[in-house]
């Protein structure tokens, strides 16, 4: 199954550490701020909240965030938090919180962003989402 992102403005989150970025998605509600917030609070650094621009790369997609929004993210009942922001950050994994994996080691799942074909995990529903995707832009995932 492939899933295809747009490029241009997006409703997405999408967070950066030493390089390796995540996008995450899903429905109004999913959850996007409040993972994305998780992942700051271990060491990622915000690149964007709720509308972001994703432009294709030479070697993967590009995302920044929108200018009248940066450095900003939304905590859910809480308010609107201050964040030190990363300018602009590669696209490495996606992050669907609107879809559920249904297997306990899923095979690969793909998306597409801008020609540049990268994983994507179902994120729906699964504890500790944070650390697994944390752990995953430390050291990566064996197949």
């Amino acid at each position: 199954m492939s899933n295809e992102i747009a490029t241009g403005l997006v409703h997405a989150t999408c967070v950066t550490l030493n390089g390796f970025g995540v996008l995450i998605v899903g429905t109004s509600g999913s959850g996007k701020s409040q993972l994305g917030l998780a992942l700051m609070g271990l060491g990622a650094e915000l690149v964007g909240d709720d509308q972001l621009e994703i432009i294709a790369g030479n070697r993967c997609p590009i995302a920044m965030p929108a200018p009248n929004i940066q450095g900003i993210i939304e905590a859910r009942n809480v308010g609107i938090l201050n964040a030190k922001f990363a300018p602009q950050s590669a696209i490495n994994l996606v992050v669907d919180l609107s879809q559920r994996e249904p297997d306990r080691l899923p095979r690969q799942h793909k998306a597409v962003i801008a020609g540049h074909t990268l994983e994507i995990v179902f994120g729906r529903d699964i504890p500790n989402l944070h650390f697994a995707v944390y752990q995953w832009m430390q050291a990566g995932r064996r197949h």
